[in-house]
């Protein structure tokens, strides 16, 4: 490898390569590369995360070929990488990461939970006609429309039909809506993406649910034990009712 520098003109430096001009490249390589957004963490502690621009211009793979060019041709070792990820990196099982190396706020928070659970039962909150209230926030449509009337007389069936579900007097249970609208038969620890979402419908007497989206459609009727009986039964015909 031989390095030549240009100085602000655009004109290179005098003199030969006989090894420094070459470390002060790699140096500056491996301080660039430790700012590279494929690195998160301490600035001496760093670890890969993943990042999907990154990815997409194979950033990845470019960052091992410099820390490779960087050691053959003696320049600085990557001293930025923590030493649980050198570990992996040259195939020592040796791992010894703590919640605190992870950077990440929602799995930090997460995993501390994990850490400080009792049991594996005080992981799983039961499931509360007031939690999926809480979580599913309407699309409502103007103050003072035809329709808005429409939509929060229908609120006020889906409020009924949770607190009925919770004491058992539905045909699905609390978990059976859930997973009918999002996919989930339970809450996981790091919360739903996106927010479940509910929306109303006019050519429906059945509700209508996108899992991709978390979104759940309810049917605008006219009373509440129409609504209840349609609920149930479009829930329980619904593909993959019961297969969990």
């Amino acid at each position: 490898m031989f390095i030549k520098f240009n100085d602000d003109a655009g004109c290179l430096e005098e003199g030969l390569d006989t090894g420094g001009p070459r470390r002060e490249f790699l140096t500056l390589l491996m301080s660039h590369l430790r700012n590279r957004p494929i690195f998160d963490g301490p600035p001496e502690n760093r670890y890969l995360v993943c990042n999907s621009r990154a990815a997409r211009e194979d950033e990845y793979f470019l960052a091992g070929k410099m820390l490779a060019v960087s050691i053959v041709h003696g320049g600085p070792a990557p001293h930025f990488l923590s030493k649980n990820l050198v570990n992996h990196i040259i195939g020592n099982p040796s791992f010894s990461a703590t919640v605190e190396d992870v950077k990440d706020e929602e799995i930090g928070k997460v995993l501390q939970q994990i850490l400080e659970a009792e049991s594996e039962e005080s992981l799983q909150n039961a499931l509360t006609a007031s939690d999926l209230e809480t979580m599913f926030r309407p699309d409502l449509s103007p103050t003072g429309s035809n329709r808005r009337q429409k939509e929060g007389k229908t609120l006020g069936f889906w409020a009924d039909y949770l607190l009925d579900s919770e004491e058992k007097m539905t045909a699905v249970s609390l978990e059976d809506l859930l997973m009918f609208a999002t996919g989930l038969a339970a809450l996981p620890p790091a919360g739903i993406m996106p927010p479940p979402r509910l929306e109303f419908l006019s050519d429906s007497p059945f509700p209508v649910a996108n899992t991709c989206a978390n979104t759940l459609k309810l049917p605008l009727l006219e009373s509440y034990s129409v609504f209840k009986e349609n609920m149930d039964f479009g829930i329980q015909s619904a593909p993959g009712f019961g297969c969990y």
